[in-house]
């Protein structure tokens, strides 16, 4: 008997088990954290996976800017890693000062500081592998409060969403060429790399969101705000993350030209993008709001956007959202990483891979799933053996409107069917995926009457410990809401 999601049986059967070989893709296009112990990785996981492996399976391997990470660079190359990609921040430095700063004092939802002195402290910020540490003057690398908080315009730090340890962080005054200069110096020393991933990128300065920040309905404020409150029921970006708007972009607006200063910011963010000395993929947290969609149409070194939190938040308009950037971003030719690291929700394998598969370009699309296979002990392996499942010839090509609309078949409930698919390289026939973006559970309906099978997550082994995917009979009746399912015939 057909049941919800919920009740799928645990006999499960293989698909393509006896295809004689490979004739397909062999794994989704995908990213992951390399690592090894005592390298100073820039995020400790996979940390039991073989290197050899990861350069053979793994399309982007991360790794940090440090100078011990050049040998892990190297032994990537050499196992047939298409890319390495080197971590880097130019936008923001960390700060290692007592917090709170003394003078700050605490308001609703928000901490106001009052700044950085220009002192030249600035002690974490001097490793080689962080653009402050190639400054050569401090004063001007460094973004400054435009209402000076009260004091005598010291430098901006972030207050909101402390980082782990109590780090904050600075915003650099990208317009500065010496901070090009020095992101470039970053950029050069991995001579083996090929990639240069830029944290903190993107041509929105300060936007009003219509979902977290910077969506693509996001509106723009007034240029400055008034502290503490910074004059705003629903802050703006800047106004949140450092209580402050910067005189360095606010100086270029005025009542005449209210967007003079997003349209400088947005300048300034593509000179520092075209500073790196290699192609650069670039978090912006995936929000396509109109100055970050210029902004990637205009950097030449611009090659993908991570879509930071994707699938973190599965319901309207937090999905829908996300899956639009990732068209939009996808119709700018530009890959689209998209990125869950578990924080905040509940992991779902099925689900993150049915929320790709929606939107999926073969070329641009990169699955980024960064949370532990849950049968592993610490940060030893976040690989999964359902990314070998590959969907191909979608019966519904990706919108030339760029909306996800396109494949809903219900309210909140979209779905997307291929006419092959493969799995390890072999090909296992017509497949889809679904998901529901609603607050309740939806029927399945007509599209997944003609598929037999639903995958189920393999929890017992890794795919870097052999795991294949594992797929039931019992096809489900419901979608779960904030859940997907991918079928097989």
């Amino acid at each position: 008997m057909r049941g919800s999601l919920l009740a799928v049986a645990v006999v499960l059967t293989a698909i393509g088990a006896a295809a004689p070989r490979a004739t397909g893709p062999e794994h989704l296009h995908n990213w992951k954290y390399a690592c090894h112990r005592g390298w100073g990785c820039v995020n400790s996981r996979n940390m039991k996976v073989d290197l050899a492996w990861m350069g053979r399976h793994v399309d982007w391997n991360e790794v940090g800017a440090t100078a011990e990470q050049i040998p892990l660079s190297s032994q990537l190359i050499a196992a047939g890693a298409k890319h390495v990609v080197v971590y880097t921040d130019p936008n923001i430095a960390p700060y290692c000062g007592s917090f709170p700063v003394p003078g700050g004092k605490f308001i609703p939802s928000l901490l106001l500081p009052p700044g950085v002195p220009e002192d030249g402290a600035n002690p974490c910020s001097r490793d080689a592998g962080e653009v402050a540490g190639h400054l050569h003057a401090e004063r001007g690398s460094y973004a400054h409060a435009f209402q000076h908080q009260g004091n005598n315009g010291n430098r901006l730090y972030e207050v909101a969403f402390p980082d782990d340890a109590g780090t904050k962080y600075e915003p650099f005054n990208i317009g500065d060429p010496d901070v090009r200069a020095a992101f470039a110096a970053v950029t050069a020393q991995d001579a083996v790399a090929t990639d240069v991933f830029e944290d903190d990128a993107g041509g929105g300065y300060n936007c009003e969101p219509n979902y977290g920040y910077c969506g693509h309905d996001a509106k723009y404020g007034r240029t400055s705000y008034a502290p503490p409150s910074c004059a705003h029921a629903d802050p703006a970006f800047w106004c949140y993350y450092y209580g402050e708007t910067a005189v360095e972009w606010d100086r270029h607006g005025s009542p005449a030209h209210p967007l003079g200063a997003q349209e400088a910011y947005a300048a300034d963010a593509v000179a520092l993008t075209d500073a790196s000395l290699r192609p650069v993929i670039a978090n912006n947290g995936g929000h396509a709001d109109p100055f970050s969609l210029d902004w990637a149409r205009r950097s030449k070194r611009l090659e993908g956007i991570m879509l930071e939190g994707a699938w973190g938040s599965m319901d309207e308009p937090h999905w829908t959202d996300n899956a639009n950037a990732a068209l939009l971003y996808h119709a700018l030719h530009k890959d689209v990483i998209e990125y869950f690291g578990g924080d905040g929700g509940t992991p779902s394998v099925v689900t993150q891979l049915a929320s790709h598969w929606i939107v999926y370009d073969p070329v641009h699309s990169v699955e980024a799933i960064a949370y532990n296979f849950p049968s592993g002990s610490g940060n030893e392996d976040s690989t999964f053996p359902e990314e070998t499942i590959v969907p191909a010839e979608p019966r519904v090509a990706a919108p030339a409107s760029n909306d996800v609309s396109a494949f809903r078949i219900a309210s909140s409930l979209y779905a997307r069917e291929f006419a092959v698919c493969y799995q390890d390289g072999a090909p296992i026939g017509r497949c889809a995926a679904m998901v529901n973006a609603g607050r309740g559970a939806a029927p399945i309906g007509a599209v997944a009457r003609s598929y037999g099978h639903v995958l189920v997550p393999n929890t017992t082994t890794s795919w870097f410990r052999g795991g294949k995917p594992r797929w039931s009979a019992q096809v489900p009746s419901t979608i779960a809401p904030g859940t997907g399912v991918i079928l097989a015939q």
